[in-house]
């Protein structure tokens, strides 16, 4: 279908994927931030302290995108003039031969041509069957619906379209500039009940500036492509409306802990919430990134770690994390190329209880020191991209057991270490667990996904020199 689509639209033989065409685009990203902060101390009482803090942030990005697109195929408007001219001169060589004979009493050949037109007469007579045969075959072009591949068969096409033309930055309806400047603080009151005891509470407010879409799938929001029609401008084909930057998010939080230490060893736990205000997504769909703003996230956790030393040589670690993150609100959001939204669902890739243990044993060999050391990491299940049963791509990823990710590692090493010389032999992912650390749809495979996996079982040896 390629090399006919070249023909009916005039290109010749080849023009189509030549080998050296392509694209050639430019990004730049000028960032000025400037950043005034400090903290102090206060003894409220001799257990008691204030702790204050603020931070000043001031943060100027200027952005360009360009491009040198030489394919041509990527730039055809199969949907618009490009297809009506392919399905108009297909059908015109589909049914002047007819046309021909019914008019001449002669097969449509090109001694039978040659016939016609030896004569002034008969070039007129082939001249006006061309015309009304092309305007009748145009008249039905313009009636089909372009878009509907059952009516124009060349929109399938699209789908090799991988490189389209970018709307350049900076352009009538967008300069290229984000400017944003906020004040953030945090304010804690810790309290000492012994001197193995504390306890504190913090309240903290934070603050990430505008994030640009540098990637080849940035692509204009709907009101810059509105001044831009409004404007007159001139538009590339192909183009569609989405993101080209994530606006800023602000977050705060408040946290209640304790810290508590002995001889054998401490425990410190907190209990926190989080919100989000604007959280920025940044989502990979295979062939770019689609940036987008959630309205609010926010999320209620359990931070706890303790650490044992039973004996002088031998120290046991235990640390847990439970979450709870949620998406209180996010509008138009990008789940594997599908637009959503995603309020009242969880993020993710943000498993709800992650634990930790790690245990180490200290020895001397041979007038060396060693040590033999393990660790072991369980993050529960988990939905590896957003969107929950409202996606489509994590339901038919869910028949392959590809939708979720669990994690259970094991590793663990033994070293010994003299005159500032370090042996280890290490084995990493001992159980030989498997799961995918992330997803996404494939390119130009609609229904197709493609993903990173963990790395598997390793075993190794290292020798280190410190001077």
């Amino acid at each position: 279908m390629i090399g006919g689509l070249e023909a009916l639209l005039g290109y010749p033989t080849g023009t189509f994927f030549e080998p050296g065409t392509g694209v050639l685009e430019t990004a730049t990203l000028d960032n000025e931030t400037y950043s005034v902060f400090g903290q102090a101390s206060f003894d409220l009482t001799p257990r008691t302290q204030l702790t204050l803090g603020f931070n000043y942030l001031d943060d100027e990005k200027d952005v360009t995108l360009s491009q040198v697109n030489d394919d041509v195929f990527s730039q055809l408007a199969l949907d618009g003039v490009d297809g009506a001219t392919a399905l108009t001169n297909a059908g015109f060589l589909g049914a002047f031969p007819g046309a021909f004979q019914a008019t001449f009493g002669l097969p449509f050949t090109p001694e039978n041509t040659a016939l016609i037109t030896s004569t002034p007469a008969g070039i007129a007579g082939l001249q006006q069957l061309q015309a009304a045969v092309l305007g009748q075959v145009a008249a039905a072009v313009a009636m089909a619906d372009l878009s509907n591949p059952a009516q124009n068969p060349f929109v399938g096409l699209q789908a090799l379209q991988f490189l389209p033309q970018m709307l350049e930055v900076p352009n009538l309806a967008n300069n290229g500039s984000s400017q944003d400047d906020k004040f953030t603080y945090t304010a804690s009151i810790s309290h000492d009940f012994s001197d193995q005891f504390n306890m504190y509470l913090t309240y903290a407010t934070g603050y990430k500036a505008t994030s640009w879409n540098l990637s080849r799938d940035t692509r204009p929001t709907q009101a810059e492509y509105d001044t831009l029609v409004a404007a007159g401008a001139a538009l590339p084909n192909n183009l569609t409306i989405g993101t080209r930057l994530a606006g800023p998010e602000e977050s705060e939080v408040l946290e209640l802990g304790i810290k508590y230490r002995a001889d054998w060893g401490y425990i410190n736990a907190a209990i926190f919430n989080q919100t989000i205000e604007g959280f920025q997504s940044n989502v990979f769909t295979g062939a770019g990134f689609n940036l987008a703003n959630a309205g609010e996230q926010s999320v209620d956790g359990v931070e706890i770690d303790v650490m044992l030393r039973p004996t002088e040589n031998l120290s046991l670690g235990i640390s847990g994390t439970y979450l709870d993150p949620f998406y209180d609100s996010f509008v138009g959001a990008n789940v594997g190329g599908e637009s959503s939204d995603l309020s009242g669902t969880k993020p993710g890739g943000i498993p709800e209880l992650t634990l930790s243990f790690v245990t180490s044993y200290d020895f001397s060999i041979m007038g060396m020191d060693a040590w033999i050391q393990a660790d072991y990491r369980y993050d529960k299940e988990v939905d590896i991209q957003d969107g929950g049963d409202l996606s489509e791509s994590n339901i038919l990823l869910e028949s392959t057991n590809s939708r979720t990710r669990e994690v259970g590692l094991l590793n663990a090493s033994i070293g010994i270490a003299k005159n500032g010389w370090e042996f280890r032999v290490w084995g990493r992912n001992l159980t030989n667990d498997e799961y995918l650390i992330t997803w996404f749809p494939s390119v130009a495979q609609t229904g197709s996904f493609s993903g990173y996996p963990n790395q598997p079982r390793m075993w190794g040896a290292s020798i280190k020199k410190s001077f």
